[in-house]
């Protein structure tokens, strides 16, 4: 994608989003186990880690990077009463400014 930069942990990022993440340990999310994604006000992507990859390609992910990359719409990957609760959740967490942990 043009306009990401790759950090040392093969996670991708719009330019500018970890100046928002004050706190937040680029190298710690970049490494982190797990799939961290971070979302503009707008609800669109801007930082994927290595982890969302792995997690997407191993769960039938085709073609992952170039449909649901930077700068696609979160919401737009969801369907059904899934997609209500993920807005209201993610909307909840701009306006309080707490991050959100889901376990599956």
């Amino acid at each position: 994608m043009k306009d990401a930069r790759h950090d040392p942990g093969s996670a991708e990022c719009l330019p500018g989003f970890f100046q928002l993440l004050e706190g937040y340990g680029r190298g710690q999310l970049s490494r982190h186990p797990d799939a961290v994604i971070g979302l503009l006000p707008d609800l669109s992507l801007a930082y994927l880690n290595a982890a969302w990859a792995h997690f997407a390609r191993a769960n039938g992910g085709k073609n992952i990077e170039r449909d649901w990359g930077l700068g696609a719409h979160f919401l737009d990957a969801l369907r059904g009463p899934v997609k209500g609760l993920y807005e209201r959740t993610l909307r909840d967490c701009l306006s309080t400014g707490k991050p959100w942990r889901q376990d599956y």
